[in-house]
């Protein structure tokens, strides 16, 4: 009995008649009949890898974890959890599996197959981080422009703001100057040219 309402629903869709023994022969069972077998990802993963008439369908199910055990207050949990985490984060994890688990136990390639490495949610994307990025700089660049209309908007006499023709001199106004302020060196005081 599970508490997931997906999962009784998919259990109450099974015919009962779909029970198999074993692997083996639920594995047979998928070959010669229309029958679709629900196991977990690395067992098809496996038997996919090694039979070119299977395949598998896209997607899970669910997600599971698994682990590794040792004695409670073992010195090597704090280097292993570390270590795994690094792995994870890198991508290594991912890259080691598909190379240990599709391509050095599959003996073959099926012509229709393609093994791809699917990174884990720690790994990062160049693609999507950099999408991040020009969609920050866009966002920069738009608040500066709406800031500098607004102060120009605030600087234009009455009558200068019904005609549009006066928003960019007025601009290069308000440039000129705020550059003349930047150059123009502040008077010393009189304290200081007295002791040059």
């Amino acid at each position: 009995e599970t508490e997931y309402p997906n999962y009784k629903q998919l259990y109450a869709k099974l015919d009962k008649d779909a029970a198999v023994r074993n692997l083996t022969e639920a594995i047979q069972r998928v070959k010669n009949e229309e029958f679709a077998l629900f196991l977990e990802t690395p067992y098809i993963e496996y038997f996919v890898g090694r039979d070119c008439s299977l395949q598998q369908i896209e997607g899970t199910v669910g997600s599971v974890s698994y682990g590794i055990a040792m004695s409670q207050g073992s010195s090597l949990q704090k280097y292993l959890s570390a270590g795994v985490l690094s792995l994870r984060r890198e991508g290594s994890l991912q890259v080691m599996r598909a190379k240990w688990w599709n391509e050095q136990h599959a003996g073959r390639h099926c012509p229709n197959h393609h093994h791809i490495v699917r990174p884990t949610p720690f790994t990062v994307r160049f693609g999507r981080v950099n999408m991040l990025f020009v969609f920050l700089l866009g966002g920069i660049i738009l608040s500066v422009a709406i800031t500098i209309y607004n102060y120009v908007r605030k600087q234009m006499t009455i009558e200068d703001r019904n005609d549009f023709r006066y928003f960019l001199p007025t601009l290069m106004r308000e440039v000129r100057t705020l550059f003349r302020k930047q150059a123009t060196p502040a008077n010393p005081s009189p304290e200081l040219i007295g002791q040059a």
